[in-house]
């Protein structure tokens, strides 16, 4: 969502999205700046995770399918364990979400046609907020 806008949910794209150019300043400014080009960065952008948080959402499964957290973090332990840097998307076909702003608004609007993401947070429930009282 760092880089596709979606209504009802602006807040939280905006944060996303400053994260995604917090962390290319960040990287740009160790490399460059420190001289610390053996400093590794990486950062994440999955899809919706399994944690319930997206309870109710409605997108289609096959642009924005959720991921499991085991999933999640054995991606990030792997970036971590190769010694490289760089982004990570998940699933694999979210590599093209950074396109998104390049295209003209036309195009925008045909993804949130296909995706269906214009009316995807009118059933949002998010985490059950009824308190565990079993004992």
């Amino acid at each position: 969502m760092a880089f596709l806008g979606v209504p009802q949910v602006a807040t939280y794209n905006a944060s996303k999205a400053a994260l995604a150019i917090f962390h290319e300043s960040l990287r740009l400014e160790i490399e460059n700046h420190l001289g610390a080009s053996h400093v590794r960065t990486s950062a994440v952008f999955p899809s919706m995770v399994e944690t319930g948080m997206f309870n109710g959402v409605r997108m289609p499964r096959w642009i924005s399918p959720e991921l499991p957290p085991k999933l999640v973090a054995q991606r990030i332990f792997d970036q971590i364990e190769s010694g490289c840097d760089g982004d990570i998307y998940l699933p694999l076909f979210t590599n093209i979400a950074p396109v998104y702003m390049l295209l003209p608004r036309i195009g925008r609007e045909l993804i949130h046609w296909i995706g269906g993401s214009i009316d995807a947070m009118r059933t949002f429930r998010g985490y059950n907020t009824e308190p565990n009282i079993s004992m």
